[in-house]
């Protein structure tokens, strides 16, 4: 006698497989822009996509949705690990990461002087503000003015007694240690 068998499938959810991409170099202020990539085996499935750009110290607080190669700009110099999360419709998901590293960039410095042949006697202005450093880099300045004073800041006055050839030095140092100089010959 014939039987009859009920079968009843059940669809099996697999996860996404996930790739963050190769490891990424960038100065500091530069834009990243990312590559990632995933494969699900479950066709028609749907996905979110979630990027944490700095999963390395929790701090950065800043991610992408939405969008396989997303672009973020990192403002200093740092190793940084991004990483990748794919979501699908039935709640599975895969995470890959991907090394960002960040190269800082040197400070230049730039300096001005209110007149090239001034008058001894008469002050001089010096100008480091067209000096700059990479993204959020602070500067600070210093001044060899060139008679064996010194001057501190961006814009430093000095008053030269006795005539002749100087040369006036300012040199700017980043927050990471770096430093340029620039030097500014006149007479007085």
């Amino acid at each position: 006698d014939p039987a009859t068998v009920n079968i009843t499938v059940n669809s099996v959810n697999d996860p996404p497989q996930v790739d963050a991409g190769v490891n990424l170099t960038a100065n500091e202020g530069d834009v990243v822009t990312f590559a990632g990539s995933f494969t699900d085996i479950d066709i028609g499935d749907t996905h979110t996509i979630h990027w944490d750009f700095d999963i390395s110290d929790g701090l950065d607080g800043v991610s992408a949705d939405g969008t396989l190669t997303p672009s973020h700009i990192y403002p200093d110099d740092g190793v940084y690990t991004a990483s990748l999360t794919v979501t699908d419709a039935g709640g599975l998901y895969a995470t890959a990461t991907t090394t960002v590293t960040v190269a800082d960039v040197l400070p230049v410095a730039l300096a001005t002087v209110s007149d090239s042949t001034p008058s001894y006697g008469v002050p001089v202005t010096f100008n480091g503000s067209g000096s700059y450093a990479a993204s959020t880099d602070v500067l600070s300045y210093t001044w060899q003015l060139g008679d064996g004073s010194t001057g501190a800041g961006m814009i430093v006055n000095q008053v030269y007694a006795v005539p002749g050839a100087y040369t006036a030095t300012l040199s700017v140092t980043d927050d990471d240690g770096n430093s340029a100089s620039a030097m500014i010959p006149f007479l007085v």
